[in-house]
């Protein structure tokens, strides 16, 4: 059965929906919660089970999270220079706790493994 336009646009207005609470989850410092976003956007549970991945891969949902996951990696790229400054300091775990938080997070909302490695180039 084919979609209509209405069906259609309420798709992707859910999607959108679900972008932002996603930020409004990270912006009030809880645990991102992909499944409790889509079901307060208005998705069925059953949906909300199986299409977390295919939700967040959505067009509508990255260009809806565009800019945040660009502030996202300059907040990394700021942490890691601030590690560099302070490698023999005890600061150094809590700005490595901050790159590695912030990177899950930027994976997460970019539909990407939160378990890959990144490699992370120091300068000399």
């Amino acid at each position: 059965m084919p979609a209509t336009k209405k069906s259609t646009n309420n798709g992707i207005f859910m999607r959108k929906k679900v972008a932002k609470e996603l930020i409004k989850q990270s912006l009030n410092d809880k645990k991102i919660n992909v499944h409790k976003a889509m079901i307060k956007s208005g998705y069925a549970r059953t949906t909300a089970n199986c299409k977390t991945s295919e939700v967040v891969k959505s067009n509508e949902v990255q260009q809806e999270l565009g800019n945040f996951i660009d502030q996202l990696d300059g907040l990394v790229q700021d942490n890691i220079k601030h590690m560099q400054s302070k490698q023999k300091k005890a600061s150094f775990r809590d700005a490595n706790n901050a790159v590695e938080s912030m990177s899950k997070l930027k994976q997460l909302v970019s539909g990407k493994p939160t378990e890959s490695v990144m490699e992370v180039k120091w300068e000399e």
